[in-house]
């Protein structure tokens, strides 16, 4: 019997690869596209800003058989710039599930050289068996916790689609506090601001300036450089999302991206994908969030989904907006590789200088 061969990634696994995520995954990615998914893999690995990926294959008998991927972009922690890998989409083929392929790909693809170059490794996981083994490892978690936020327009639409979900909605007390008034969607307040709040399809050079005025406040935050928002949001390949930016007479205020996942034909969901604004303007996050909800009202979005650090001024802008926190699990874990930074000013932040997004995860 000829053992499953690990090694890395090659030029022309690409469909292979693709082919092995749509089977493993019951579609690949779940979100619409406008291109196919071999491109979108290709934006994803291969066209990132750093040029830089760590992608592992199994094979077996000349087929692809199992999949680990990793892609490299800055983040601050601290008063640190470091070199991060996020670790993306990983599949084994069902034939092959209980092996102990995954640990084996793991093992192999850590030896990469873009592996011991970086400085930092994150991962976001909603898997059960995901979290658990990072517990076991005991590996350092985000310093506060990050929920599912969700808000949902027409209860009864959501149950009739999504009848699972109503004794998790009852537990959150949602019924409850859409049936006393807590949430009005359709009195939803318009924020007036000294601002103007306009559509954009690029980021300018403005957004380099706002990103240097902000980056010194942050304790944590994915580097928000002009290249790395424009090969994020802006490049089709992608998806669609929706950019709006705040401005004034002196520039960009911030901004919010959002989209609509039409993966679902039949229930559309809406997503926040990116928000971020000057320190201390609550206001301007608020406006920004009231402009992507009138628009993803408007489009028929029954649900919407966002994530909020807890304790930060932004998650409670959430809340007075109808969002709940969906106590779905959400795991964030981390681990240093070649080398330690003082982690002591991130677990000592305030919240709100802790900034993590959908959009910095979730690809």
């Amino acid at each position: 019997m000829v053992e499953t061969k690990v090694r890395e990634y090659l030029p022309g696994d690409e469909e292979s690869i693709v082919d092995l995520l749509i089977k493993v995954f019951g579609g690949w990615p779940h979100f619409n596209l406008n291109c196919s998914p071999l491109e979108h893999w290709r934006w994803k690995y291969l066209d990132n800003p750093k040029k830089l990926n760590a992608v592992c294959v199994a094979e077996d008998k000349g087929l692809i058989v199992g999949c680990e991927h990793g892609l490299f972009i800055d983040v601050k922690i601290g008063d640190d710039l470091v070199l991060a890998q996020l670790s993306g989409d990983a599949a084994i083929d069902p034939r092959h599930q209980g092996e102990g392929l995954y640990s084996k790909i793991n093992k192999f693809r850590n030896t990469l050289p873009p592996m011991r170059r970086m400085d930092y490794s994150f991962w976001v996981t909603t898997n059960k068996k995901m979290i658990e083994f990072s517990r076991r490892r005991n590996y350092p978690r985000f310093p506060r916790r990050v929920s599912l936020m969700i808000r949902v327009k027409d209860l009864d639409l959501h149950f009739r689609l999504h009848k699972s979900d109503f004794a998790l909605f009852k537990r959150l007390g949602y019924l409850t506090l859409a049936n006393i008034g807590k949430i009005r969607f359709d009195s939803r307040e318009r924020v007036q601001g000294d601002y103007a709040i306009k559509s954009i399809k690029k980021f300018g050079e403005g957004i380099d300036i706002f990103w240097a005025s902000v980056q010194p406040y942050y304790s944590y935050i994915v580097a928000r450089a002009r290249d790395y928002l424009n090969w994020r949001y802006c490049d089709p390949r992608a998806g669609d999302n929706y950019i709006i930016q705040a401005e004034d007479d002196s520039g960009s205020l911030g901004y919010c991206v959002y989209k609509i996942n039409r993966f679902n034909p039949n229930y559309h969901e809406g997503l926040i994908m990116d928000l971020i604004t000057l320190p201390g303007r609550v206001d301007v996050a608020q406006g920004l969030l009231v402009s992507a909800l009138d628009y993803l009202d408007d489009s028929g979005v029954n649900l919407v989904s966002c994530w909020g650090v807890e304790g930060q001024s932004n998650t409670g802008v959430l809340r007075g907006l109808g969002f709940v926190d969906s106590r779905a699990p959400l795991d964030l874990s981390h681990r240093w590789v070649s080398r330690q930074v003082d982690e002591s000013k991130l677990l000592a932040a305030p919240p709100d200088k802790l900034h993590c997004q959908m959009g910095d995860l979730d690809f």
